[in-house]
């Protein structure tokens, strides 16, 4: 009934959308003009954007060029009557660049030299005979050069990242309403207790790295690109691509089409793909320096960049340095973080039994250790009890957040070099990169449990029985040693080197080698090496004194400095290193068919071949390197088609498919197919549909980690336990017999750009992803394993040769009872669970997305305003492909159902102010009990930017810019956490209100 009611609600919505949109424009328009009709032109000479603006509406079409850096170049002015490609030549004439129109109404513009400022030629010059070749751009969506995506595309531009003053590509993937925050962050670095609750989980994020979740369907599913290419996977397990590594200050554009593409670019591409766009021509020199803090002085961060580039005929040279660092932000500097005891906030106390002081396990009972005390002189009389004996002290509880970091210190270089040079018909490209990011951060102390005897001088019985043995529960010793200490380090390097060479008068192909690693490195201070402790707290020899042994009966420190001291001689640190790295050869061809109606057909196919591996060395307590090594190679073929079939009432068609053969999984072949349809001439249809999948990652499929793959035995003991229901050996881990997940996408959408109303131009976007064959833990708690949903996972009956696979098998792991001889022979009855990775799982994904953008010139200046929304009407998922879909949205770790951001802007000769507001809708906190509403969070931000005139002589071409984020200081709101959190670390964060200053300099 539910999925029915949205059905017509969106069928609804539609309709009328269309209906108000047909009657607000004439019907009847005219359609796309030929490229030989006359159109009559007035166009008065002026900067290069506004002029290409005037020209596509005066000629009803489009354009694809961000024109950034041709602000100060002019145009010139065309009057009359012209062809339209004989009057884009005229308009252009001069400036640097140089246009085409094609018949699908839309003009490409390349740039054919650096912009030069003044007066340019006269309208009425005609253009050269020759002109450049045009090099049409590559829009994501589409392998087809000059083609626009049929998925819907949004694009965060260079000025959107500069209006929003914004530092780093984490705090604009985190505005951006589509993507969604849990997996890879620098919040869920340092708290990691609510992995289990996203979906996707754990993603192998130990050093830093900041992931994007289109959707919420896993950090997995989402492609991330660099100009159209792969970078490597990132963390331990494989599972995310980390985007910190990108500099801002390189970035061109960010475009992200949210719809399944592995048609176009191979797996991964399920729930869409983030392409970063680098900024590629730039003539002369751009140092950038930004300072900002929080409002309380918790926490400051510091940007440096620097931008060289030059232009010539043939070539160019681009080259771009950043340095960022940030402070760490400390628990205590927030109220909603300073504490697990969330009862404050009308949640739940989390803190654990134990702390300093902590709690005596002794006669079968918890005693809670006085405070204020120094532990030389407890009798059982401190202890008081009630009249049955029992202790009517309340045990001792811990807030292990008192010493840690929310967000962790950061220190990040990256440096990208693009080299480009024509060679007669040839032009080679090289993109070079590199990113090293280190990263700090505090967290307390695991608690310890301390078995002391009388031996220590010390010693009590708080039962009065005369024990001569107690145990000192969850014993925290932050106090003594101070907090772990965390480090990571994260090394990025990557090169694309190709070669671009034309095959013919209407063909072109690309050949290229790309190649991109990610290494993390983790190192963790473990702080307290435990034998020393126990040694300590039993000291050997006669009559041992106070300052020879541990005290553990305090409150505080009471122990000798020098038996303190001992306690991190030998102390364990826990190193990890984890190396991903692709390597790919790829070759691309474009080129154009026969005619149509509508213009030529376009084609783009080529074929890649890619390695892929995984080297992971991790060493616990001194034990030595443990070290685990996988790789595969991919196949693939792809070919794609536009069909222009009208060029009046435009209609288009696009045709795409890929074939890939994975050496450990096997092949795959995806379909994709493109509807576009133009009724008006300011309104545009657009239909998407195709299959999508993803391969499992190397770590799913490594079943020889003997850490993280056994078959362990569990006897009768641990059945009277009440830890398993039955004798059994499960089988936990990875596994090699993993397939694909699939998926099936579809999008409508429509655009609109009225010619009455110059400036607006308004998207609406439904979608669909039904995504199955999920990978999934099948039962996460062996206590469940008898219940009837898992039936088909529980081998009741193995037969020996079963059972002797597992127990003679390396990773065999007997937890207790019988010997592996009675196992063996079958006097030990057994079960056997498989509670290995399965694609068991389902999701069912649909929403809507709006996205609205209106500018207009006034006396008073250029105003403009934007919206985008994105309202998920189900997130539906069945943990079994045979359980019924439940929806999922607006609940703790899954996607809200609504989140927007609204833009303001308004600029007039030297200054510009940009105001942004930032809003998640609210939600239930399904985990807690009773459940909980979250409130709704909105946050707003604003940029004032002074730019200094020609009359400055230093300060000449410098902007100033004064930026705050979460200008009103709204704090995040309350969610009773499991990690003992007050606030969601996937729908909000705890910076505050945050204020920067920036100075931008062009030499």
């Amino acid at each position: 009934m539910s999925a029915i009611f949205h059905s017509k609600q969106l069928l609804f919505a539609l309709l009328c959308s269309i209906t108000v949109i047909l009657i607000a424009d004439r019907a009847g328009a005219q359609a796309a003009l030929s490229e030989a009709e006359l159109v009559e032109f007035d166009i008065t000479a002026q900067a290069v954007p506004g002029a290409l603006s005037e020209f596509a509406r005066q000629a009803r079409a489009q354009f694809l060029f961000n024109t950034e850096g041709f602000e100060d170049v002019e145009a010139n002015a065309v009057v009359g009557s012209y062809p339209i490609q004989e009057a884009l030549n005229l308009l252009l004439t001069g400036t640097g660049l140089s246009g085409i129109y094609s018949a699908d109404a839309i003009i490409r513009i390349r740039r054919v030299m650096a912009p030069v400022s003044g007066q340019l030629a006269d309208a009425t010059e005609t253009a050269p005979d020759a002109g450049p070749v045009i090099e049409e751009v590559l829009i994501t969506g589409s392998r087809i050069r000059g083609v626009a995506s049929m998925s819907p595309v949004v694009a965060i531009t260079r000025q959107d990242i500069e209006n929003g003053g914004f530092a780093t590509v984490e705090e604009v993937i985190g505005r951006l309403p589509q993507n969604f925050g849990g997996g890879a962050s620098l919040d869920t670095l340092t708290d990691t207790g609510n992995d289990t609750h996203v979906v996707g989980g754990n993603v192998g994020n130990e050093a830093g790295g900041t992931s994007i979740n289109l959707r919420g369907l896993g950090t997995n599913s989402t492609l991330i690109l660099l100009n159209g290419r792969r970078l490597s996977p990132s963390g331990f397990s494989a599972a995310f691509t980390n985007v910190s590594s990108i500099p801002i200050t390189a970035i061109e554009r960010v475009e992200v089409m949210a719809d399944g593409a592995s048609a176009i670019y191979g797996s991964d591409a399920i729930g869409g793909v983030v392409n970063f766009i680098l900024r590629d021509e730039y003539e002369g020199a751009e140092t950038r320096l930004r300072y900002g803090s929080d409002g309380p002085g918790d926490m400051s961060s510091a940007l440096f960049g620097q931008l060289f580039g030059r232009s010539w005929n043939d070539g160019n040279i681009l080259f771009t340095y950043e340095y960022y660092e940030s402070d760490s932000l400390a628990n205590s500097d927030r109220d909603f973080t300073s504490s697990n005891d969330l009862r404050r906030f009308g949640g739940s106390d989390l803190r654990e039994l134990g702390g300093n002081p902590a709690n005596i396990s002794a006669g079968g009972r918890l005693w809670a250790i006085p405070g204020g005390q120094d532990g030389r002189s407890l009798t059982p009389a401190d202890f008081p009890t009630d009249a049955s004996g029992a202790p009517t002290a309340s045990p001792n509880r811990f807030n292990d957040r008192s010493l840690g970091d929310v967000l962790p210190a950061v220190e990040r270089q990256s440096a990208v070099l693009h080299l480009k040079q024509r060679v007669n018909a040839a032009e080679w490209f090289l993109d070079a990169r590199f990113s090293t990011q280190e990263t700090r951060w505090r967290r307390n102390l695991s608690l310890v449990d301390i078995e002391v005897t009388d031996a220590n001088p010390f010693f009590v019985d708080p039962t009065g029985t005369g024990l001569t043995a107690v145990t000192v529960t969850n014993y925290s010793l932050d106090n003594e040693l101070g907090p772990q200490i965390n480090t990571g380090k994260i090394d990025s390097p990557g090169a694309v080197f190709g070669l671009r060479f034309d095959l013919g008068e209407s063909w072109d192909a690309e050949f290229s080698v790309n190649w991109a690693k990610e290494g993390q490195k983790t190192i963790s201070n473990l702080g307290i090496n435990v034998d020393v402790l126990n040694a300590a707290a039993n000291p050997a020899g006669p009559n041992p004194g106070p300052n020879q042994a541990f005290n553990p009966f305090g409150d505080g420190v009471n122990s000798h400095p020098d038996v303190v001291a001992a306690l991190t001689s030998g102390a364990p640190v826990r190193l990890t290193d984890t190396d991903n790295e692709i390597r790919s050869l790829n070759l691309d061809i474009n080129g154009t068919g026969f005619e149509l109606p509508g213009g030529a057909i376009q084609f783009a196919f080529g074929s890649e071949f890619r390695e892929e591996s995984l080297l992971t060395t991790s060493n616990f307590d001194g034990t030595g390197d443990i070290t685990s090594s996988s790789d595969r190679n991919i196949t693939s073929l792809y070919a794609e088609a536009f069909f222009p079939l009208l060029s009046r009432r435009r209609l288009a068609l696009s045709l795409a498919g890929r074939y890939e053969d994975y050496s450990d999984v096997g092949d795959d072949v995806d379909p994709k197919v493109g509807l576009l349809w133009s009724p008006l001439q300011s309104l545009t249809f657009r239909a998407t549909y195709g299959t999508s999948f993803r391969a499992p990652s190397l770590l799913n499929l490594d079943v020889d980690r003997r850490s993280t793959n056994l078959s362990v035995y569990f006897s009768q003991s641990l059945v009277d336990e009440g830890l398993v229901p039955f004798p059994m050996i499960a089988r936990v881990g990875n596994n090699a017999e993993l397939q694909p997940e699939q998926a099936s996408t579809w999008t409508v959408g429509l655009q609109w750009r009225p010619e009455r109303v110059e400036g607006l131009s308004l998207d609406l976007n439904y979608f669909n992803i039904d995504l199955e064959d999920r990978i999934e833990l099948p039962i996460t708690s062996l206590e469940t394993a008898d219940d009837p949903r898992f039936a088909s996972l529980v081998n009741y009956t193995p037969s020996l040769q079963q059972i002797a696979a597992l127990v003679n098998d390396p990773r065999w792991l007997n937890a207790s009872g019988a010997s592996e001889a009675d196992i063996l022979s079958g006097a030990v009855p057994v079960a056997i669970v498989d509670s290995r990775l399965s694609n068991i799982s389902r999701s069912v994904v649909t929403g809507l997305e709006l996205l609205f953008t209106y500018g207009r010139e006034t006396a008073l200046g250029s105003f403009g305003v934007g919206f985008t929304g994105s309202y998920m009407i189900d997130f539906e998922r069945a943990f079994f492909d045979t359980d019924a879909l439940l929806d999922e949205v607006d609940t703790y770790g899954r996607p809200v159902d609504f989140r927007a951001r609204g833009s303001v802007n308004w600029s007039r000769n030297a200054w510009s102010v940009s105001g942004i507001v930032n809003y998640t809708d609210s939600y239930t906190d399904s985990i807690s009990l009773p459940a909980r509403r979250v409130d709704s969070w909105t946050v707003a931000d604003i940029s004032v930017v002074y730019t200094v005139g020609d009359s400055a002589d230093f300060l000449q071409n410098t902007r100033l810019m004064l930026t705050a984020h979460n200008l009103f200081d709204a704090r995040p709101p309350f969610v009773n956490t499991p990690a003992g959190l007050a606030y969601d670390s996937y729908n909000a964060d705890p910076h505050g209100r945050f204020l920067a200053a920036q100075i931008i300099k062009e030499w």
